[in-house]
């Protein structure tokens, strides 16, 4: 329900979400997609897409097949609106309806922090091939500044939202067998 409503009216976040916006498709769209393997010929899963369709365009330009899900049917609408032929589906992270191995490539923004990190790390590693990668951009809970900004702005969020910490990312080397940290 709150991303629902969320994504149905978010105009209490309109500068956040500005903040963001600019910074997702001005600094860390252009690093995520250097951190990409050739997405020709590749099957991708957008992971928790919501409405961003920034990413959206590149993937569908990219790849050969392209599948997003989110918790939003709000969200996913005007994605449809936009894509009418696009792969969507309403999937909760935890419970990833598709088979075993089906992704060459996970893309997600935003979305971990959300969720039982090791619940849905095991399910992206379940549905990633053996030689996929995963790409996923979080907030990190270790800056002062944005740790302030966000006790002011408790609306913003959902209670069990939390900004990643190194115990997150502990969890996310012990999960996989290789990985890097770029920070923003």
């Amino acid at each position: 329900k709150f991303h629902d409503d969320y994504f149905a009216d978010h105009s209490p976040r309109n500068r956040e979400n500005e903040f963001y916006d600019h910074l997702s498709k001005n600094i860390i769209l252009d690093d995520l997609f250097a951190d990409l393997p050739e997405l020709k010929n590749k099957r991708v899963l957008y992971y928790g897409c919501g409405e961003n369709i920034s990413i959206l365009d590149r993937l569908l330009a990219a790849a050969a097949d392209v599948t997003c899900f989110d918790l939003s049917e709000v969200a996913l609408k005007k994605i449809r609106a936009k894509y009418p032929s696009a792969k969507l589906a309403v999937i909760d992270a935890h419970h990833l309806a598709f088979k075993k191995e089906q992704f060459d490539i996970i893309l997600g923004r935003g979305i971990l922090h959300h969720l039982d990190i090791a619940v849905a790390l095991e399910e992206i590693k379940r549905v990633l091939t053996h030689s996929g990668v995963a790409v996923l951009i979080e907030p990190l809970g270790i800056n002062p500044v944005i740790s302030l900004y966000r006790a002011l702005t408790p609306s913003s969020r959902t209670k069990d939202e939390h900004p990643s910490n190194f115990r997150d990312l502990k969890t996310v080397q012990e999960k996989f067998t290789s990985g890097t940290c770029h920070y923003y």
